[in-house]
């Protein structure tokens, strides 16, 4: 090859040579495949340990929010099933020892919040503490949603999804779910889902997911 040629050749290589790097550097910067918010859900459930029922007795069953839901749930379960539950509506980790399964019913009432003698924000701080508490301890935490969509209210809602990232099992008045937002939650958590259609549904429910009391 004469010195021309030569020449020749390295202009043209120098000419390639910065088009090819910034193809590679293009290529290697490239962003990976993003997943999908699904994929995101499906993994997020698979990474929960779920537990399924029955769950056993006996039951703690407290409300978030202190609306009348939660004395209604009480009232049903005490008359219309054999059902061991004890309603306490302001209870904290203490009261967590002597129980197996913790029931909490959501829906926030300003009147409610007042007879009780706190407020939301202490309501709010109350409910994660205690949930907490019962994952730590390894209990079922049932989730109750039962004022349709009454108590699909902000304030509400703030607590159920509090809730959600505990909960074991849905159990909601059809009602409040028209839009499907419980079933979608259900579906990302990897959680069972119970609709019924009034309060006094709650009572043959009870009996096939709740277990007796452990001697």
């Amino acid at each position: 090859m004469s010195r021309r040629d030569q020449n020749v050749e390295k202009k043209l290589i120098w000419r390639v040579l910065p088009a090819c790097i910034f193809a590679f550097l293009l290529c290697s910067s490239a962003p990976q495949a993003v997943e999908t918010q699904d994929e995101l859900n499906k993994k997020e459930a698979r990474g929960r340990r779920v537990i399924h029922p029955p769950y056993s007795g006996p039951l703690l069953l407290t409300s978030l929010g202190q609306d009348p839901a939660a004395s209604i749930v009480s009232a049903i379960l005490d008359t219309k099933t054999d059902i061991e539950a004890k309603f306490i509506p302001l209870a904290d980790p203490k009261h967590l020892e002597e129980f197996k399964t913790l029931v909490v019913c959501v829906g926030v009432s300003s009147e409610g919040l007042k007879t009780a003698g706190t407020r939301l924000k202490a309501e709010t701080e109350r409910a994660k503490t205690l949930l907490e508490a019962a994952k730590t301890a390894d209990m079922a935490v049932v989730l109750l949603h039962l004022e349709g969509q009454k108590g699909r209210d902000e304030s509400s809602m703030t607590l159920v999804k509090t809730a959600l990232d505990f909960a074991d099992a849905l159990v909601v008045q059809k009602a409040g779910n028209e839009d499907g937002y419980f079933t979608e939650a259900s579906e990302k958590h990897g959680l069972p889902l119970h609709e019924i259609e009034r309060y006094m549904d709650l009572a043959d429910l009870a009996e096939k997911i709740f277990a007796s009391s452990e001697p």
